[in-house]
């Protein structure tokens, strides 16, 4: 559980020293970062593992040519029963037009909320500091 936990807070440090400050800016893909975040890591687990230099070329070859990839094809496209549809969804008899609308505008407020968080930089100031 160590080594897993270090590796995932190395990988989240190194995306975050990449990525610090830079929102609005940065015209680097996502995906370069997460490869070398992964050829980092990659690089010093097997150079630590061998000792030699060729196994910390490796290393970077490795996760960076393979694992990152892969793992960025699972992170944005792998779903677990993706072709499954979502289910029916089935009121009661008793239930009134207004409640009916009521639950689908709450689910579309919650649905758009989450449009607006995945946005990168939403709910920081945009505007101009000057002129607060």
């Amino acid at each position: 559980m160590l080594i897993g936990g270090s590796v995932t807070l190395s990988y989240q440090l190194i995306f975050d020293y990449l990525r610090h400050h830079e929102e609005h800016n940065n015209d680097r893909p996502l995906y370069f970062d997460h490869m070398f975040a992964l050829s980092a890591i990659g690089a010093v687990s097997l150079g630590m593992y061998g000792g030699l230099p060729r196994f910390w070329f490796t290393g970077a070859f490795i996760g960076g040519m393979i694992l990152a990839p892969m793992s960025w094809w699972v992170y944005k496209q792998g779903r677990i029963n993706g072709q499954v549809r979502p289910s029916n969804i089935f009121y009661e008899n008793s239930v009134t037009r207004e409640e009916v609308d009521r639950i689908r505008h709450l689910d579309e407020v919650e649905s758009l909320g989450l449009a607006l968080a995945a946005q990168p930089g939403y709910g920081y100031f945009q505007g101009d500091a000057r002129h607060v």
